[in-house]
């Protein structure tokens, strides 16, 4: 077999925009790390449409057709060394290589179990979907990722695998300029994605009104309709945009209120990466190994976070405090450049 890697993922790998871009990214730079990678995207869920953030540069990338997918990617892997496919949806268009007795070395990205975020969203026959995947594939694959040990002890309870933690990463911003705030609150989020969406009609409806002229930006990718009908005097809906950084050091509190959802938020590491202070739910802090009072705030209801977004939009000294201390935390340890090379010596050394 050559050195090279493959990366099958739903999309383009870039260094920011939104959560399953940036893991596409993390992993592609993993991959790097151990010789050429081909990246293979197989569009499920269609147009790929207008990605934010920077793609990952110089990388060998196809888009294959979904109808002869399953073909495509047999071939495209055929001679690789080591194989990540991103999700349990696309592990069948690995079917056939699963299937041969020699082949790479091939690993599952499960950074959001699905079949759990289903379920809290109610969605009982997707869940049951979702779950016959990860029942029929996990124990097909020679290592399972996961982004957090909560998720790591799920997996291992259900299907009996071992899955290795690989938790997300963000950059750490080479530049963050200062300029004057233009919103109170700011939420970073996928706004068609529909815990997102959620949030957001909750900040709008539920919390803003508890917080007496205070305004809010909601910025991201895609937003749905009815997060476009959130938009007025106090609040700010952005389109797609290429950078969350000025969104970021314009805002004076960044809030992350899901109240559903898988896997770990890198909206709240990307938040922490920027120095901003950051109120969030539980769900948001899921998987973040974070102090409620030392690296954030953390509330659940409307009147709590209202409270809690106050505090810190009172006593601009206690934000920064807290901001400081998220900095180190990602910092030290939840930068993209640790968790690549960590993970890129586990794959180096894991034979089949």
């Amino acid at each position: 077999m050559s050195g090279e890697s493959v990366l099958l993922t739903p999309v383009i790998p870039g260094k920011g925009g939104f959560g399953l871009r940036m893991r596409a990214g993390l992993l592609c730079r993993t991959l790097a790390r151990l010789g050429s990678v081909h990246v293979v995207v197989v569009p499920v869920f269609g147009s790929l449409g207008d990605e934010a953030g920077e793609n990952m540069p110089g990388d060998d990338m196809t888009i294959v057709d979904m109808e002869d997918a399953v073909t495509s990617v047999a071939a495209l892997v055929d001679e690789a060394e080591r194989v990540i496919v991103m999700r349990e949806y696309l592990a069948g268009f690995l079917e056939t290589v699963l299937n041969k007795e020699q082949r790479p070395l091939c690993v599952l990205d499960v950074d959001d179990i699905e079949s759990s975020t289903r379920r809290q969203f109610g969605h009982w026959a997707a869940a049951a979907r979702y779950e016959a995947l990860e029942r029929r594939y996990l124990p097909q694959f020679d290592r399972v990722l996961v982004c957090s040990d909560d998720d790591a002890r799920e997996l291992g309870e259900r299907f009996g695998v071992s899955p290795l933690v690989a938790p997300n990463a963000v950059d750490i911003p080479t530049k963050t300029g200062s300029v004057p705030p233009r919103w109170d609150l700011v939420f970073v989020a996928n706004l068609s994605y529909p815990p997102n969406v959620e949030a957001a009609r909750w900040v709008c409806t539920d919390v803003l009104p508890r917080l007496d002229g205070a305004s809010a930006a909601l910025v991201g990718l895609n937003p749905a309709p009815e997060v476009l009908a959130l938009g007025g005097r106090d609040v700010f809906v952005s389109g797609t945009v290429p950078d969350m950084a000025p969104y970021y050091a314009a805002s004076r509190v960044v809030i992350v209120p899901l109240h559903a959802g898988g896997g770990t938020s890198i909206k709240v590491l990307e938040a922490f990466a920027h120095r901003r202070p950051v109120v969030a739910t539980t769900i948001g802090t899921r998987g973040i190994p974070v102090q409620h009072g030392e690296h954030l705030l953390v509330a659940d209801d409307a009147s709590s976070f209202a409270a809690a977004c106050q505090q810190l939009l009172d006593d601009a000294e206690r934000g920064e405090r807290l901001a400081d201390a998220a900095f180190q935390l990602v910092h030290e340890r939840f930068t993209t450049d640790q968790i690549s090379a960590s993970l890129a010596d586990v794959l180096s050394r894991s034979g089949r």
